[in-house]
């Protein structure tokens, strides 16, 4: 029998060909982990470092001290290995927003409002008249004024916050990971 260090030569076989079955699971899993992390450092490691994501520029009292792109959690779970085969393994998202907020996106259009009954929020609300001057009309809460069906022009801006994307930081991981797992089998 021939040996190398201490094992059988077909013993190191068997153990390369268990590795090749497993390492798109391995790469899948360990892109998923580097993918989700970007939410906790706020940011996406490149070959420059931590891009930072920008800043919001509102902040709602129910996302403070919150990180930028997660409110409820979502779109951080919903990363995950969407297929793979022998020689290759896809990471994504079914999130329908996800690619508007990885590569930012602009909305510029002019949507149409249909009439509605709008229910009164506060103990006084401001009306306009045809003389362009406001008065303040009481109304009781809880009451419903008519909203007529009216165009409204729309321009909306996500920044770009890559969370998922090529990364020269994951790459080189990703070959130490299976360097060391290929120097296991042969030690």
């Amino acid at each position: 029998m021939i040996q190398q260090n201490g094992k059988h030569i077909e013993q190191i076989m068997r153990e390369f060909n268990a590795f090749k079955s497993r390492i798109t699971t391995i790469v899948g899993t360990e892109a998923v982990n580097f993918f989700a992390y970007s939410f906790t450092r706020q940011g996406f490691i490149n070959e420059s470092g931590v891009e930072k994501w920008k800043p919001r520029k509102r902040m709602a009292k129910r996302n403070r001290g919150r990180g930028i792109l997660i409110d409820t959690g979502r779109l951080k779970r919903s990363i995950r290995i969407v297929s793979k085969s022998i020689n290759m393994v896809t990471v994504g998202t079914d999130v329908p927003y996800a690619k508007a907020h990885n590569e930012g996106i602009t909305i510029d259009k002019t949507v149409q409002v249909k009439s509605f009954a709008r229910r009164v929020k506060s103990k006084y609300q401001r009306s306009s008249l045809k003389t362009r001057k406001t008065s303040i009309k009481r109304q009781h809460l809880g009451e419903t004024t008519q909203v007529k069906a009216h165009s409204r022009h729309m321009k909306i801006k996500l920044d770009k916050r890559q969370f998922m994307g090529n990364s020269a930081f994951l790459n080189k991981r990703l070959n130490l990971i299976l360097s060391r797992e290929l120097k296991n089998i042969i030690e």
